[in-house]
C-alpha cells in the first residue's frame, strides 16, 4: 500500500497532533497515555542519537577515511578497545589510564574554553565613561564620528555596566566583613542588581517556554484542525 505525498503529510500532521495532546494530558494528571508517549519520545530520541552517532562517527569520521587509505585511523579504534579491559582485573589499569588521559584532555579543553569565554569579557569591562572618551575610542577603532546623542547614550550604558560590575563584585567580596555605609550600600545594590538580572533571565526562559506552547497549540488548531491559519 502506497500513499500520496498529501496523504503522507496528513498522517504525519495527525500523528504529531496526537503526540502533542498526549503529552499535554499531564496538565490534567499523571496518566498512562502521557507515560506511553513519554517513553515513545525517549525511545525515538535514543534510537536517533545512536543512529547519528554510528553514521557520523563510525562511518563518516572513521570507516570512510580508513577505507580511503588513511590506515592510521585504526589507532583510535584500538585505543577505544582498551575501555573493555575494565572487565578484567589483571589489565584493568589500561582502562583507567585511558580514562585518566581523556579526562586530562577534557579538562585542558575546558580551561581553554573558559579563557576564550571570560577573558574577552574582562577586557570588555574596561569601557569609556564619558562622551568624549567614547568618541575618541570609536574613531581610534576606525569608525566614523558619532552623533553627540549617540555618545551620551553609549556613555550612559557604560556607566550602568560599570556600576553593576563594581556593586556585584562588592557583594561577592567576602575577604573582609562588610562594614560602613559605603560598602554595605554598594553590596546591597549589587544584590538588587543580581535579582533584577536573574529575574530577567527567568522571564526570558518563561517567554521561550510560552512561545513553544503557543506554537504547539497553533499546530493542533491550524495544521491539524484548520480552525485558524497556521
Amino acid at each position: 500500500m502506497s500513499f500520496t505525498p498529501d496523504q503522507f503529510h496528513s498522517i504525519e500532521v495527525t500523528f504529531g497532533a496526537i503526540c502533542t495532546i498526549a503529552i499535554y494530558t499531564l496538565l490534567w494528571r499523571e496518566n498512562p497515555v502521557y507515560r506511553i508517549f513519554e517513553y515513545l519520545f525517549l525511545g525515538i530520541g535514543a534510537a536517533y542519537g545512536v543512529t547519528r552517532l554510528f553514521q557520523d562517527s563510525l562511518v563518516n569520521d572513521w570507516w570512510v577515511p580508513m577505507k580511503a587509505g588513511q590506515w592510521w585511523w585504526m589507532l583510535p579504534f584500538l585505543l577505544g578497545l582498551l575501555y573493555f579491559t575494565i572487565y578484567f582485573n589483571k589489565v584493568s589499569w589500561m582502562a583507567r589510564m585511558l580514562i585518566g588521559t581523556l579526562m586530562g584532555l577534557a579538562a585542558g579543553l575546558q580551561i581553554q574554553q573558559v579563557a576564550i569565554t571570560y577573558f574577552p569579557q574582562v577586557t570588555d569591562s574596561f569601557r569609556p565613561l564619558t562622551p568624549g572618551a567614547v568618541q575618541t575610542l570609536h574613531m581610534a577603532a576606525g569608525g566614523a564620528a558619532m552623533a553627540p546623542e549617540a555618545t551620551w547614550v553609549e556613555a550612559g550604558n557604560n556607566i550602568v555596566a560599570f556600576v553593576t560590575l563594581v556593586a556585584v563584585m562588592t557583594y561577592f567580596f567576602f575577604s573582609f566583613e562588610h562594614k560602613g555605609k559605603a560598602i554595605t550600600g554598594t553590596a546591597k545594590l549589587g544584590r538588587w542588581l543580581l535579582m533584577i538580572s536573574f529575574g530577567t533571565m527567568f522571564g526570558s526562559t518563561i517567554t521561550a517556554r510560552v512561545a513553544l506552547a503557543v506554537s504547539r497549540i497553533m499546530y493542533v488548531l491550524g495544521d491539524w484542525l484548520h480552525l485558524v491559519k497556521p
